[in-house]
């Protein structure tokens, strides 16, 4: 009898420290969280790299085939290059306030994922805030070439005008 309870308590102890046990779905949940956090500060990051550095092809191929191919991402990028320039923006001031996307799973896997994020105290070379916002598909199964950025807005603080892309 004793003998069983030191196996029993022995296995729990190993089962504890080998990581194996039940995770609880708010736990997981939290863990998906964090790491779409963490690619979804990426995509923010990147985009805003792109438009501090007037990287018209690079922003062009964040945008979905789907996209690209449908409108005239291209001409819409230089339009959003003529109107704006962020090029003297310090990155470390931006302000990131993650939007929580869609996510579909199915046989335990993602089949449909989106993410947004609308950046703010951001400020062009005449010292205009604006607000950058997204819209970012990272995951569809039925429809692979509508992953990818979806679209661009740009929001000036003061009077709320708008330029899209995509």
């Amino acid at each position: 009898m004793i003998r069983s309870i030191i196996i029993t308590v022995l296995l729990v102890v190993a089962c504890m420290f080998s990581g194996c046990g039940v995770i609880s779905p708010e736990a997981e949940k939290l863990k998906s969280n964090v790491s779409t956090y963490e690619k979804q500060k990426d995509i923010s990051k990147t985009i805003l790299e792109m438009l501090v550095n007037r990287d018209s092809s690079g922003l062009y191929d964040m945008f979905s085939s789907y996209k690209r191919e449908n409108e005239s991402i291209d001409n819409q990028i230089d339009e959003l290059f003529a109107l704006y320039d962020f090029s003297e923006f310090d990155m470390e001031q931006v302000e990131y306030n993650s939007v929580n996307g869609e996510q579909t799973y199915r046989d335990g896997r993602i089949v449909f994922m989106t993410l947004s994020d609308t950046m703010k105290n951001i400020r062009d070379n005449d010292d205009i805030e604006v607000w950058i916002s997204y819209y970012y598909i990272v995951t569809d199964e039925k429809e692979p070439n509508k992953e990818g950025l979806v679209g661009l807005t740009i929001i000036r603080v003061e009077d709320k005008n708008r330029f899209r892309v995509g």
